[in-house]
């Protein structure tokens, strides 16, 4: 099934087409004749909302894992080093209920790394070699999170422990190594589960940018992604809010590992997907709304840019200011942070017990 007319603003001079592949698959194609660079991304309906409670991290564990050997292309990690061979870049992330997957590229290369790309959700191996390492790139990763990482699973540990929003998205070694094995439990053997249930076309969403034709776009994705299985599977849907009246009203207090100063407010919103299409929720993560945010709320009084904060040599005055950040996080909560600046310089006058080796 083909979408040609689609709606696009007056000054994008690239052309758009729709598809909906046999399989059930829903693609995005982008042809701009003019791009020096190509770009794919794929995204998967499932997120760590999905994984079982006995192994926290399954979900992100299996993100890492496509994205290695393949039947086709077995060698170790022949896609990633095929992109960045030719200027590209390759990312994936893991959501509550979504995975992506995203690489760019010189735009003569796109064919054979979209080939590539494409085995990962065709025919990965998911070799049992390979999970050991992962798993330890993912315990590093968890070990270096930075500290909104760390509040936003705060927010997550917050919610109703009955709601799969709670969640430990992460994992780390202990939640997939340690505790699996202390339980008896086989980790490749709960992987290819949970790849064989969620990994399905009819929940995979596909956008690619090419300097080809819409035609020439076309004939390659359906070569390559129409062999993609589709399990029919429903995506998860949660009947229940993860915060309830019992949740409201808390105040949480962090001690951070560095010189941080934030404030955070949390508001809760009810399911708003069947609204996908207002734009209070498509585009309130758009710079130039930010930008807004961030200058109403930092011009309030008491805000870093309110005039009472700055003195006479125009320097913000030691006292409590703020920039922010606004987003809407999988339309569960509305959040807006904010920097504060400090009332004494960090650390003076603070008396160090014992000694510093």
């Amino acid at each position: 099934m083909r979408f040609e007319n689609i709606k696009k603003s007056p000054n994008d001079n690239c052309v758009y087409r729709g598809l909906i592949l046999n399989n059930d698959m829903k693609v995005l194609l982008i042809s701009d004749s003019t791009t020096d660079r190509s770009a794919a991304c794929l995204d998967v309906n499932v997120g760590f909302m999905s994984d079982p409670a006995e192994l926290p991290g399954l979900a992100h564990l299996c993100m890492h894992m496509l994205m290695l050997d393949t039947e086709k292309y077995p060698n170790d990690n022949e896609f990633y080093s095929y992109v960045t061979e030719h200027g590209g870049y390759v990312n994936t992330t893991t959501l509550f209920d979504s995975t992506m997957f995203y690489f760019d590229i010189v735009s003569n290369k796109l064919e054979e790394a979209l080939d590539k790309f494409s085995q990962s959700f065709h025919k990965p191996l998911l070799a049992e070699s390979m999970i050991a390492p992962v798993i330890d790139a993912i315990n590093s990763e968890h070990n270096s999170a930075d500290y909104l990482e760390k509040i936003n699973q705060l927010d997550r540990s917050s919610a109703d422990p009955q709601h799969p929003f709670s969640k430990f998205g992460t994992g780390n070694r202990e939640t997939l190594y340690v505790n699996p094995k202390k339980n008896g439990i086989n980790v490749r053997d709960e992987l290819l589960k949970f790849h064989g249930t969620w990994y399905s076309a009819n929940i995979m969403a596909l956008s690619v940018l090419g300097k080809e034709s819409l035609n020439d776009l076309e004939k390659m994705i359906v070569k390559m992604f129409a062999k993609v299985q589709n399990k029919r599977v429903k995506a998860l849907e949660c009947l229940h809010h993860p915060f309830n009246k019992n949740h409201y009203g808390h105040k949480w207090f962090i001690v951070p590992m560095a010189d941080i100063r934030l404030l955070k407010v949390f508001f809760p919103l009810p399911k708003l997907q069947e609204h996908y299409k207002a734009d209070d929720i498509v585009y309130n993560q758009s710079p130039s709304r930010r930008k807004l945010a961030i200058h109403v709320i930092s011009t309030a009084e008491g805000g870093a840019g309110d005039k009472k904060n700055i003195n006479d040599n125009g320097e913000r005055n030691k006292k409590p200011g703020a920039t922010t950040a606004t987003k809407i996080t999988d339309v569960i909560a509305f959040k807006a942070s904010q920097s504060l600046y400090p009332l004494v310089k960090p650390y003076n006058n603070i008396p160090i017990k014992g000694s510093v080796m």
